[in-house]
């Protein structure tokens, strides 16, 4: 495993007692890891006494446990949940507007572009209301947010990422913090997907299903090297299930979170354990190694 980036220095105004929330968002294309990381980091924030908590549990404390593990019934929630914040939205008009123009332009269903919609509608609004909350400096961890709508907007069967729509969409999206971008190769992401019980694009056939997963892990490669993103993005590659892989990649995260005015030479400079394999940091401008750091057998825990 390996990343990329650093942490950026958070804005004025959030070292007050009612600052809001330090939004992380991790993204990624299905297959990438997203869930196996996003349980290490909250892991490893217990473990430290580190205060964070997932962007449900913070925006609605009250769903019960059968609600968080159905996927269909917390998407439902979160879609009331965004009722909420109608007149909010209003402020991204112009990225609803763009999302909707490019959605009903490449969609080639008229159910999925609806589900596209709403799934643009449900990422954009819980970020509003994370944006909003005080906190007391807590982070929250996002599962896919604002920056992964992109695969909402961008990600289509027939037709492949345009670079003009992933300038516009990193122009106008509202952005969390820091991106957690979790990638793999494209041949774990199809395997790892095709594994699955609940792969996307259910009822298509096996080469529409390919085609799409091809398009999505292009288009986020494409997105997170843009500018706008990829000084706030860290960059996770997992090539491999090894948990202690993950673990030591969470540690890494959570100390971002924790010193998160870090400056770019104190990320470089932080030594990177892994539980086998090789691990590396690249820099953001020519993605060329700047250290390889000594690399340990057993996990520091």
């Amino acid at each position: 495993m390996r990343y990329l980036g650093e942490f950026p220095v958070p804005p004025a105004g959030r070292d007050g007692p009612e600052r809001t929330p330090v939004i992380v968002e991790i993204a990624g294309s299905s297959g990438s890891g997203k869930s196996t990381l996003l349980k290490e980091v909250l892991r490893e924030c217990r473990e430290r006494d580190v205060p964070a908590a997932a962007a449900e549990d913070f925006l609605m404390p009250w769903l019960s446990g059968v609600i968080r593990r159905n996927p269909t019934l917390l998407n439902l929630a979160l879609d009331l949940r965004s009722v909420s914040e109608a007149i909010t939205l209003r402020r991204h008009r112009e990225f609803l507007a763009f999302a909707m123009a490019v959605i009903r332009r490449d969609t080639d269903r008229p159910a999925t572009a609806l589900s596209a919609y709403r799934g643009v509608l449900r990422k954009l609004s819980a970020h509003a209301a994370l944006a909003r909350k005080a906190s007391h400096g807590r982070a929250v961890l996002v599962d896919e947010g604002t920056i992964h709508s992109a695969h909402y907007v961008l990600v289509h069967v027939n037709s492949a990422p345009r670079p003009r729509d992933i300038a516009a969409f990193c122009r106008l999206v509202p952005v969390p913090d820091l991106v957690i971008y979790v990638t793999a190769p494209l041949e774990r992401v199809l395997e790892r997907t095709f594994a699955r019980r609940d792969p996307p694009l259910r009822g298509r056939s096996r080469e529409e299903m390919e085609r799409f997963i091809r398009h999505a892990h292009t288009m986020f490669d494409q997105l997170m090297s843009d500018e706008t993103l990829s000084g706030r993005t860290l960059k996770v590659h997992t090539d491999d299930n090894d948990l202690r892989s993950y673990r030591c990649f969470a540690r890494t995260i959570v100390d971002r979170i924790v010193g998160g005015s870090a400056s770019a030479a104190a990320v470089a400079s932080m030594p990177v354990r892994s539980g086998g394999g090789s691990a590396r940091l690249v820099s953001p401008s020519s993605h060329g190694p700047l250290t390889r750091p000594h690399v340990r057998s057993a996990a520091r825990r």
